[in-house]
């Protein structure tokens, strides 16, 4: 899901229960406080319209974005991109 609105496990969940209209994936550094927000390497982000039902948000977040989301924000890593300094993500100079 789209940090940092919506942290946790169930993010597509609790959007839909806010009747969000903007859902989308979010690749991140694990630190110990929950989905903390500081920590984002790469977001993907797509609409709907009103009406649509929930699993079909999941299905459009979960085929569509999470995989471009997941291949992008390691790619950024690997490449080193970005860093995590102080619990923050940081853009490495270049």
């Amino acid at each position: 899901g789209l940090l940092p609105p919506f942290p946790g496990f169930r993010p597509y969940d609790d959007a839909f229960q806010h009747r969000m209209l903007c859902y989308g994936a979010t690749v991140h550094f694990i630190v110990p406080e929950l989905d903390a927000g500081n920590q984002i390497i790469y977001q993907s982000s797509f609409n709907v319209l009103p009406g649509t039902p929930l699993s079909d948000i999941k299905t459009q977040g979960e085929t569509d974005h999470e995989p471009h989301c997941l291949v992008e924000g390691l790619r950024r890593v690997v490449d080193r991109e970005v860093e995590l300094h102080f619990h923050r993500v940081v853009r490495t100079a270049r």
